[in-house]
């Protein structure tokens, strides 16, 4: 379906398959193409392809717009296994999606970061954005609080980070 000669050089491979397709930058009406990401090629697992071999050997591949990866939502319901992990992405809405991780996190682990977050607890800042209001207390905005942790504080946090790029890739 391709020229053989395309299969060589990624960058006339990526061309050659952007023009096979039909699909160029001009997708919306958002006008900023220089903004815009090119497609990426992806796995089914998720990783990057960066050669015509790799996607020829993949077998099947997605090719996502903006260039970033995202597990596709499939439909409401839909479960698949996370590669590498023992955790499942069940699709909870497709538009917008929305995913439930399940496994992501056990009982303890979510104890342990409650209780963190507890012994770091304090005011949330707030900038007025109104010139009349620069001199009122931020309680008068908000009352809510927040902790901020570092991964470095704990190696559960640490475990946390790797478990997230794992799952977004």
């Amino acid at each position: 379906l391709l020229d053989t000669q395309v299969m060589d050089d990624w960058s006339s491979f990526r061309k050659a398959l952007q023009s096979r397709m039909q699909f160029s930058k001009a997708t919306n009406e958002w006008g900023n193409f220089h903004l815009k990401q090119p497609f990426g090629i992806f796995s089914e697992q998720g990783y990057r392809l960066g050669s015509a071999e790799e996607v020829l050997a993949a077998g099947f591949v997605l090719l996502i717009e903006g260039g970033q990866w995202f597990w596709p939502p499939v439909r409401v319901g839909f479960v698949r296994d996370l590669p590498g992990t023992p955790y499942q992405l069940e699709t909870e809405a497709v538009q917008p999606v929305v995913f439930r991780v399940r496994g992501f996190l056990r009982e303890e682990e979510c104890d342990v970061i409650i209780a963190m977050g507890k012994a770091n607890m304090s005011e949330s800042p707030v900038v007025p954005m109104d010139i009349h209001d620069k001199d009122l207390d931020a309680k008068v905005f908000r009352t809510s609080t927040q902790a901020r942790m570092n991964s470095s504080e704990s190696p559960l946090l640490q475990e946390l980070d790797h478990r997230i790029s794992n799952l977004t890739r």
